[in-house]
């Protein structure tokens, strides 16, 4: 390899590391809308979705997001003797979506958990990535949903609300950029070590 090669190796590691995130995020966020899904099966709610259209969210201090998640979970119930369901535990569930806006997106997985069936359900959100603004960062927040009425008997589209949300956000360099930063940092020292050699040599006198 040669000593322009070595450079160029350099800056390429160099312009890598500069195009990843360069700060963490704490991001607030709120939303309204209705989540849908089948009925339950035994205790088991199964395919319940928050859809693009169906909710409207705030997320670092910007309007205009939409959500779009998948989520399942269970609650203890049993029909009394007029047939009524009725709700004796709590929310247990997990959860796999994506935020997003326009080409910004953020993708998550995460569980949902509430002690009674009338308390809100406090959601613990694993940030595994993005796109746009928040390409390469991924962290975890929570927030606190309140289902409006008693709705467990879907499948009737039930309004929700989504308040105290709190993302926390880390850059994290994607893998081609570590090996471009490895790349330099290798070629760096070869060509250091390449001139250090080449001095000495100069300094060495000659035995002839």
């Amino acid at each position: 390899m040669t000593q322009r090669a070595s450079l160029q190796a350099v800056a390429l590691a160099t312009v890598a590391l500069l195009a990843t995130p360069a700060q963490a995020l704490t991001l607030a966020f709120e939303g309204s809308g209705v989540v849908q899904g089948p009925a339950p099966i035994g205790a088991t709610f199964d395919a319940l979705t928050i859809g693009l259209a169906d909710a409207n969210y705030t997320l670092g201090g910007e309007s205009g997001w939409k959500i779009n998640v998948a989520f399942s979970g269970s609650f203890p119930w049993t029909v009394n003797e007029s047939g009524d369901l009725v709700i004796f535990g709590g929310w247990s569930g997990t959860m796999n979506g994506q935020f997003v806006r326009g080409g910004d997106s953020l993708a998550f997985t995460g569980t949902q958990a509430s002690p009674g069936p009338t308390d809100p359900i406090t959601l613990s959100y694993t940030v595994t990535g993005g796109t746009g603004v928040y390409a390469g960062y991924s962290g975890s927040g929570s927030s606190n949903v309140i289902l409006m009425g008693n709705p467990f008997a879907l499948p009737a589209p039930v309004a929700f609300m989504e308040t105290n949300g709190m993302l926390n956000l880390q850059p994290i360099p994607e893998p081609a950029t570590w090996s471009l930063m490895a790349a330099g940092l290798l070629s760096m020292q070869w060509w250091v070590r390449r001139r250090v050699g080449a001095s000495n040599n100069k300094r060495t006198p000659s035995l002839a």
